[in-house]
């Protein structure tokens, strides 16, 4: 598929008019207007995740960019998830059912800051053992420093009533798996 971050297909482009080629996954890609396009810097947070490929990377997310709504995003961003910062280097394309789109060229993830968006993003799933109540209780007890604690000192997880030292360091080494696959 063609994979818009990268520029780069793996597989062979099927073409299906002047400017177009289909992915594997059937949707077409106008790859001249990609290229084309004047390149628009857009940053904020992850609201959400409306879908994620996984064989191929290929998102749609909202991102919150500190207006009314959250703007959408579509691209090559794999792995991405609620609370995480984002900066992507695109385009504004209308898509013909959605409307008004970004598709990102180049996207790059950032660790979610400030309690709201680490409890975002812990509370998505993204890291093995952790849910919403887990979130909940380890801001409540380490705020900001929650990601901290769980990348480096996991057993003190354990200061969470019920929490096993068992399930603190597989906690800590999920969350550092996941920040391995950044």
């Amino acid at each position: 598929d063609f994979c818009k971050s990268k520029r780069e297909w793996s597989g062979s482009p099927v073409p299906v008019g002047k400017g177009f080629y289909k992915c594997k996954s059937g949707r077409k890609s106008e790859v001249r207007s990609l290229e084309q396009r004047e390149m628009t810097n857009l940053e904020g947070t992850v609201d959400s995740v409306v879908y994620q490929n996984e064989e191929n990377g290929y998102t749609v997310l909202r991102l919150d960019v500190g207006e009314e709504e959250p703007v959408t995003v579509v691209g090559c961003i794999p792995g991405v998830a609620p609370g995480e910062s984002l900066s992507a280097q695109g385009g504004w394309t209308h898509h013909a059912t959605y409307g008004q789109q970004f598709t990102a060229e180049v996207a790059r993830r950032g660790m979610p800051t400030g309690e709201k968006a680490i409890f975002d993003y812990l509370a998505s799933g993204v890291v093995r053992g952790i849910g919403i109540s887990t979130a909940r209780k380890m801001l409540d007890l380490f705020g900001e420093e929650t990601l901290a604690v769980l990348e480096h000192e996991p057993q003190r997880l354990t200061e969470i009533k019920g929490l096993t030292p068992k399930r603190a360091e597989a906690m800590g080494e999920a969350f550092r798996l996941q920040m391995g696959m950044r």
